[in-house]
C-alpha cells in the first residue's frame, strides 16, 4: 500500500510541475484565461492525494507571478509575444465559426496587438460587394499566392459561381484539381493548357467593330507615355479598315470560320495602303504566331463550343508557360476583351470570379486595366497575382502602377516585398505597416505562411474605413468522393501527342485541318483580290 502511495504522489507531482512549466515556458503565447484553465487541470491532482494540494497551489503562484513580471514590472508594451499564434479563449470560440454560404473567406486573423485579441482566428469573410472591388495578390514566389487563389476559386465554384483561370506559369497541379472539383460538382469545365485543349471557342466572334480592333490593339505593348501615339493611331486606323473589309466578306461569302482563322488568311492577300502596311504587317505576323502555335487548336471547329454568352455555371482554365509570353499576351487581350464586352451587354448573374496567377508575365500589363476599371458594373470579381508590384511598373511606368493600386480595393500582401515595395503597398491605408510587411513568413517546415490583408470596405468595424489585419491565409477544400475514371475523348486533343510525327491516315488533326482548308477553297468568292478590287 505504501508503494501505491509513493507512486499517485509521484504521478501527481509530476503532472503538476509539467503544467506549471508549460505555462512559464509558454507564458509569452497564451493569455491570463488560457493559462489558467491548463493549470486549474492541476486540481484533478487532489483526487490522488490531499496533500498535492500543496502543489497545485504553488503552481498557481508560479503562474500569477510569472504573469505578473511580465506585464507589470518589465518595460514591455505587452507580455504576449505576436511572432507567432496566440492561445486565447477567443481564438478558441472564432475558430469555431463556420463560414457563411456565398462567402468568400480569404484568412484567419493573427493579432498583432492585445486590441486585436478578441479577433483572433476570427475569419475574414468577403462578399459580393467586396469582392467585386477587385483583389491583388503579391508576394515572392513560393510564398502562398496560387494556394489562397486555389481556395477562393474552390469557394466560388462550391457556390455556384462560374470561374475563368488564367495561369501564366503553367503548372498543372491546380488546372488538374479544379478539373477533379468540377466533375465532382457536374460543373462544365474547358481547358486550354500546355498539353491539353478540350474545346473550341472563338473570342472576336461577339464583338463589334471597336470591340475587335481594341483586342487585337491590345495584343503588343504600347508606350503608356504616348512616345508612339502616332504609330498607335495609324495602326488602329488600319486594323478598322481591315476588319471593315474582312466582316463585308465574311458576310458575303458565308465564312463560318473561327474569325482568327479567317482574318489570318483574309490578310494573307489584303492590298492594304502605303500608310497602312507597317501596322497591319505587326498585325498579320502576330496571327501567324497564333496560327502556328499551340492555340491553332482552340480556334478549330472539331470540339464542344465554349462561350461567355453561356448562362450555365462552367469553369474554364487557360494555362500558359512563361516561356511563350507573345502567345499569353495575345491571346489574353482578345480573351479579356471578349468577357468584358459579355458583362457590358449582359451583366454576369451570378458574378464571374476572374483568377489570374502570376499576370506580371505577360508583356503588356495594361490589359487588366479596363477590366479593373470596367469590371465591377459588368459583375467581373477580379482577384490576380503578381510577384512583384514593380513588375507593372517596368513595362507600364511607376504612375500607372499608382492609378492600378488607387483601382484595388483588397490587398493580399505575402512575404518576399524589399522595403521599397513594403513601403508603395502599405501606402495603400493610412497606418504605417511596412514593417508588419517585412516580418511575414514563408510556409516552412509544415507551417502556414503568414500575409497581410488590407481592405479599403468596412468589414468588421463600422467605425473604421479601412481594415488592416496579419492573417493565416484560409484553406478550403471539396471532397471528391468518386474518383474519376478515365475514358478516351475524342474531341480532346492532346497536345503532346500532336507533335509526335504520324502516319497521315492516322492522324485525326489533319485529316480536319485539310477538310477545313478544303470547304475554304469551295467558298463563293475564290479570290479575295477580286473582292477587294
Amino acid at each position: 500500500m505504501e508503494s501505491v502511495f509513493y507512486i499517485k504522489l509521484g504521478v501527481g507531482v509530476a503532472f503538476i510541475v509539467i503544467l506549471t512549466l508549460l505555462n512559464i515556458i509558454k507564458s509569452r503565447k497564451m493569455t491570463v484565461a488560457i493559462a489558467i484553465l491548463i493549470q486549474s487541470l492541476t486540481i484533478f491532482t487532489v483526487l490522488l492525494n490531499t496533500w498535492l494540494s500543496i502543489g497545485v497551489v504553488i503552481g498557481f503562484v508560479a503562474l500569477l507571478y510569472i504573469r505578473y513580471q511580465r506585464r507589470f514590472v518589465e518595460e514591455e508594451v505587452s507580455y504576449l509575444d505576436y511572432n507567432d499564434k496566440v492561445l486565447s479563449v477567443s481564438g478558441a470560440i472564432n475558430k469555431l465559426e463556420k463560414r457563411k454560404d456565398k462567402e468568400v473567406v480569404i484568412g484567419e486573423i493573427l493579432p498583432t496587438n492585445y486590441k486585436e485579441l478578441k479577433l483572433n482566428n476570427k475569419k475574414i469573410g468577403l462578399n459580393d460587394d467586396t469582392l467585386s472591388g477587385h483583389t491583388l495578390v503579391t508576394g515572392a514566389s513560393g510564398s502562398g499566392k496560387s494556394y489562397l487563389i486555389k481556395s477562393i476559386m474552390n469557394q466560388r465554384v462550391k457556390d455556384g459561381y462560374s470561374v475563368a483561370f488564367f495561369d501564366y506559369k503553367g503548372e498543372k497541379d491546380i488546372v488538374d484539381h479544379l478539373r477533379s472539383i468540377a466533375n465532382a460538382l457536374n460543373v462544365e469545365f474547358y481547358e486550354f493548357s500546355i498539353d491539353t485543349c478540350d474545346f473550341c471557342y472563338d473570342p472576336l466572334i461577339n464583338l463589334n467593330e471597336t470591340g475587335k480592333v481594341e483586342a487585337l490593339m491590345n495584343t503588343r505593348r504600347w508606350d503608356v507615355s504616348g512616345a508612339d501615339e502616332h504609330y498607335r493611331t495609324s495602326t488602329q486606323l488600319a486594323i478598322q479598315n481591315a476588319i471593315r473589309k474582312y466582316d463585308k466578306w465574311r458576310k458575303q461569302t458565308g465564312d463560318h470560320r473561327n474569325y482568327l482563322e479567317g482574318l489570318s488568311d483574309f490578310l494573307m492577300n489584303y492590298k492594304a495602303e502605303p500608310n497602312e502596311r507597317d501596322g497591319l504587317y505587326t498585325l498579320q505576323k502576330q496571327l501567324e504566331i497564333l496560327m502556328t502555335s499551340r492555340a491553332k487548336h482552340l480556334f478549330a471547329q472539331d470540339k464542344k463550343q465554349f462561350s461567355f454568352n453561356t448562362t450555365k455555371q462552367f469553369v474554364v482554365c487557360f494555362s500558359f508557360v512563361s516561356a511563350n509570353k507573345q502567345l499569353a499576351t495575345s491571346l489574353s487581350s482578345m480573351i479579356f476583351q471578349d468577357l468584358m464586352d459579355r458583362g457590358t451587354r449582359q451583366r454576369y448573374s451570378p458574378k464571374l470570379l476572374l483568377a489570374v496567377d502570376e499576370f506580371g508575365t505577360i508583356e503588356n500589363s495594361t490589359i487588366i486595366k479596363d477590366l479593373l476599371e470596367k469590371g465591377r458594373s459588368g459583375g467581373i470579381q477580379i482577384v490576380f497575382s503578381l510577384l512583384d508590384i514593380n513588375q507593372i511598373a517596368m513595362s507600364s511606368g511607376e504612375y500607372f502602377v499608382q492609378s492600378i493600386l488607387g483601382t484595388i480595393n483588397n490587398f493580399v500582401i505575402f512575404a518576399g516585398a524589399t522595403q521599397k515595395t513594403a513601403e508603395m503597398l502599405a501606402g495603400v491605408q493610412k497606418f504605417d505597416k511596412s514593417f508588419d510587411i517585412m516580418s511575414l513568413k514563408k510556409p516552412q517546415n509544415g507551417k502556414s505562411p503568414t500575409a497581410l490583408f488590407i481592405s479599403k470596405f468596412q468589414l468588421l468595424s463600422k467605425n473604421r474605413n479601412q481594415e488592416v489585419f496579419r492573417i493565416i491565409p484560409y484553406s478550403f477544400n471539396i471532397n471528391i468522393n468518386n474518383k474519376e475514371e478515365e475514358q478516351e475523348d475524342n474531341n480532346v486533343v492532346d497536345l503532346t501527342k500532336v507533335s509526335t510525327p504520324l502516319p497521315v491516315e492516322t492522324n485525326k488533326i489533319v485529316d480536319k485541318v485539310e477538310q477545313q482548308e478544303e470547304k475554304v477553297e469551295k467558298l463563293s468568292v475564290n479570290n479575295i483580290d477580286q473582292f477587294l478590287n
